[in-house]
C-alpha cells in the first residue's frame, strides 16, 4: 500500500486517500489525472473493497485500456492472467450500457440479441423513415444529426419530448419504430435506454446500485444529460462517487456535453469534497503560461492556478504565412530539419479544427515520403469487405436485423433482387429457393458459431460463402481486400479465449463501440495528423496547431454565441496543452477553402497570448499590424 502512495504528490495523495462520499478532482493538463484515478482504484482494492464493487467510466476504449493496464501493474494480485480481468469494470459509458442491456433489454421490450447500428446504418434507417413519411425534401443527414443532438441533450428521453418540434418528433418516432422492428439501437439509444430501464424498473436500478458501491468517472466535464443522469442514479444510494475532470477542457458541446455538470457538482452533492491538481508535469513554463493566459479570458470557468517546475523552454512560436500551401511546406521543412537532428516522426503532431484541413498536409507529406497517421480518417472497420462480414455476424446474432439481411444476402450475389427484399421487408412470405438457401446458411452458422472460436468461425464463414474467390474477382484491389479480411480474423483472435459464442458477440460489440481517438497508435513511428477534438488526452514533444484564423478557429458557427465562442477557446487550450517541449501556432492570410481562395484575419485568440511567452514570426511577409486578429489594428498584409 505504501508503494501506491509513494509515487504521488501531496495533492494527488489527498485525493487517493479519500475513499468515501462524493468528491470531485479538478485536474489541469499534465497534472497526473490518470495516475491519480488509477492509484485511487488500486488503493480501494488494497483497502479491502472487492473488485466487483468498483465501477470506472471513461469516454474512449484507449483510456479504459490504459487505466486497466496501470491498475494491473499496481495491484497484479487482483487480476487473472486470462484477459487481465478481475471483476472490476473499467470501460466506456456505452460499453457499460451494452452490458446492462444484454441482460435487461427484455424489460423495455427489446431482444437481448439487439444489434448496435453505426452512423451509416442509422442513416439508412432515417432514409427509410423519410420515405415512409413522404417527405423527400428533408435531408436524412440533417435529421439524423438533429435527433442525435436532441437525444444527447435529453430532449428525447423517456417521457421528456414536450420541447421537441412536431415535425422532428414525427421523424423521431418513425425512425425509432424501424429500429424497434430490427431489434436495433443506435449509438445514442444505448444510454437513453438504460436510463429508461432504470426509471421504469426501480428494482433493477437498485440491483446495480448494490452491485457498484464505488463509482469513478473520468472526464466528467464532457458528460451529457443521459450520462449525468446515469451516474447520479447509480450513485445516489451509496454516494461513493468520485469524478475527475477540468471545465477548461470541455470541448464536446456539439454533442450536447454540458460543462456546467462539473461546475454544479457541489450543488448536486452538497457534502462533496473538492481536490485540485494544479502542477503540470508535461509542458514547459512558456507553454503553461501562454495557455493559461489565453484560457483566462473565458468567463464561465473555475479558478485554478496552474504551474510547472519544468524548465522555461522555448518560446511559443506564432507564425503568419502568406497562404496555406506555404504553411504546409514550412512545417514539412521544419520537421525534416528536426529529423536530421535526431528527432523521431512520432515526436510530431499537427492539429487542426476540421478534417478538411488535413488534405494539404497529406499531399505535402506524401510527395516528400514522410510517413503519417491520420487519426479519425478512413477507418479499417468502415471498409466494404469488413462491413460485409459484420453484416453476417449481426444477422447471425439478431434474426430481426433486416438491414444486415439485405447486405449479407447480396455478398456474394445470390440473385435476391430488390423486389424480393421489399417483399421480405413487409413481412410477406417469399417462395424463393435462393432466399431459403440463404436462410439455411444463417441457421447453420448459428449452430457452428457455438462450437468455434471467433477467429475460427470467421475463417469458416469466409470459406463457406467463398468470400476470397468473390473478392479476388476484382484483381489486385480484391487481393488487398482479402488481406484486410485476414487482418480482421487476426483481430478476432484476441477474443478466442472467451466462451463461444459470447466471444464473437463481444468482438462485434468492440468494433461497433470504437471511436476516432481509439485509432491513434502511440507505438507507431509516424507523424500524427488529427483534429483538436481527437487530440484530447494525448501529448507530443512537438505540436503544430494550424489554421488559427477567424472562421476556422474560432469556427464560423460559434461567432454569434458567447458560450460557443468560449468552447472554441477551450478547444485551442486543449491543443496547446498537448505540447511538451515545443509549440507552434500558425495562420495564413489566404487559404484555399471549398474551391476558392479566402482572405481571413488571424484568430482573435492569438491576441490573448502574453508577449513575454511568444515569438512572432512573419514568414516572407511585410511587417505591420499590431494585433494578430481582432486587436486594435486588424490590418493583414497580403503577398
Amino acid at each position: 500500500m505504501s508503494q501506491i502512495l509513494s509515487e504521488l504528490n501531496d495533492s494527488q495523495k489527498s485525493a487517493v486517500l479519500n475513499l468515501s462520499g462524493p468528491m470531485i478532482i479538478v485536474a489541469g493538463p499534465g497534472s497526473g489525472k490518470t495516475k491519480t484515478l488509477t492509484h485511487r482504484i488500486a488503493y480501494l482494492l488494497e483497502s479491502g473493497i472487492e473488485p466487483e464493487k468498483i465501477l470506472g467510466l471513461t469516454f474512449t476504449n484507449k483510456a479504459a485500456d490504459e487505466m486497466r493496464r496501470r491498475v494491473s501493474d499496481l495491484v497484479p494480485s487482483f487480476f487473472s492472467i486470462k484477459k487481465n480481468e478481475s471483476g472490476l469494470f473499467l470501460g466506456t459509458f456505452h460499453r457499460l450500457a451494452v452490458m446492462i442491456l444484454r441482460r435487461e433489454a427484455g424489460h423495455i421490450g427489446f431482444s437481448q440479441n439487439f444489434s448496435i447500428y453505426d452512423e451509416d446504418e442509422s442513416l439508412s434507417v432515417m432514409k427509410e423513415a423519410v420515405l415512409g413519411l413522404n417527405q423527400n425534401n428533408d435531408s436524412p443527414n440533417d435529421l439524423l444529426r438533429k435527433i442525435s443532438f436532441l437525444k444527447n441533450r435529453g430532449d428525447l428521453m423517456f417521457g421528456e419530448t414536450a420541447v421537441v418540434p412536431e415535425k422532428i418528433l414525427n421523424y423521431f418516432e418513425s425512425y425509432q419504430k424501424i429500429l424497434k422492428q430490427r431489434s436495433a439501437f443506435d449509438f445514442d439509444d444505448l444510454l437513453l435506454k438504460v436510463v429508461e430501464l432504470f426509471k421504469k424498473n426501480p428494482a433493477i436500478l437498485e440491483k446495480y446500485q448494490l452491485k457498484w458501491q464505488h463509482v469513478m468517472v473520468d472526464e466528467y466535464q464532457d458528460t451529457n444529460k443521459p450520462q449525468y443522469l446515469l451516474i447520479k442514479m447509480l450513485s445516489e444510494k451509496h454516494r461513493n462517487l468520485c469524478v475527475i475532470g477540468d471545465d477548461w477542457q470541455s470541448i464536446y458541446g456539439f454533442r450536447a456535453a454540458d460543462f456546467k455538470n462539473i461546475l454544479r457538482f457541489e450543488k448536486d452533492w452538497v457534502d462533496a469534497k473538492i481536490f485540485f491538481l494544479e502542477q503540470n508535469y508535461r509542458s514547459t513554463q512558456n507553454i503553461v503560461a501562454a495557455s493559461q493566459a489565453m484560457i483566462s479570458k473565458n468567463i464561465f470557468r473555475t479558478e485554478k492556478n496552474l504551474f510547472t517546475k519544468n524548465p522555461q523552454g522555448d518560446l511559443v512560436f506564432v507564425i503568419r504565412f502568406g497562404d496555406g500551401f506555404e504553411e504546409a511546406r514550412w512545417i514539412r521543412e521544419n520537421i525534416s530539419e528536426e529529423l536530421r537532428n535526431g528527432a523521431k516522426l512520432s515526436d510530431f503532431a499537427i492539429l487542426f479544427r476540421t478534417n478538411l484541413q488535413s488534405r494539404i498536409f497529406e499531399e505535402t507529406f506524401l510527395k516528400s515520403g514522410i510517413q503519417y497517421q491520420l487519426v479519425g480518417g478512413f477507418k479499417f472497420y468502415k471498409r466494404r469487405e469488413i462491413q460485409d462480414l459484420q453484416s453476417y455476424l449481426q444477422l447471425i446474432f439478431n434474426p430481426d436485423d433486416f438491414l444486415a439481411f439485405k447486405r449479407a444476402s447480396g455478398v456474394p450475389r445470390r440473385g435476391i433482387g430488390e423486389k424480393t427484399l421489399a417483399a421480405l421487408a413487409k413481412g410477406e412470405d417469399v417462395a424463393s429457393n435462393k432466399v431459403k438457401e440463404f436462410k439455411r446458411l444463417i441457421l447453420t452458422s448459428r449452430e457452428i458459431v457455438k462450437e468455434l472460436k471467433p477467429s475460427e468461425f470467421l475463417f469458416w464463414l469466409c470459406k463457406e460463402i467463398k468470400y476470397q474467390t468473390h473478392l479476388e474477382q476484382e484483381g489486385e484491389t480484391g487481393k488487398e481486400r482479402w488481406e484486410n479480411v485476414l487482418e480482421l480474423i487476426g483481430a478476432a483472435k484476441a477474443f478466442d479465449t472467451e466462451e463461444s459464442p459470447r466471444g464473437l458477440e463481444r468482438f462485434l460489440e468492440n468494433i461497433k463501440l470504437l471511436q476516432d481517438a481509439d485509432s491513434y497508435e502511440k507505438s507507431s513511428n509516424r507523424l500524427t495528423l488529427m483534429t483538436l477534438h481527437s487530440a484530447k488526452g494525448l501529448e507530443f514533444p512537438v505540436v503544430f496547431i494550424v489554421g488559427l484564423e477567424e472562421g476556422i478557429l474560432p469556427h464560423e458557427r460559434s461567432l454569434k454565441s458567447q458560450e460557443e465562442l468560449e468552447e472554441e477557446r477551450r478547444l485551442l487550450y486543449v491543443g496547446m496543452t498537448r505540447a511538451r517541449k515545443k509549440l507552434f501556432l500558425s495562420f495564413a492570410n489566404t487559404r484555399f477553402i471549398k474551391g476558392e481562395f479566402c482572405d481571413r484575419p488571424g484568430s482573435r485568440f492569438l491576441d490573448d497570448l502574453p508577449t513575454e511567452n511568444i515569438s512572432f514570426i512573419e514568414q516572407d511577409l511585410p511587417t505591420g499590424g499590431q494585433g494578430f486578429g481582432f486587436g486594435e489594428d486588424r490590418t493583414i498584409y497580403l503577398d
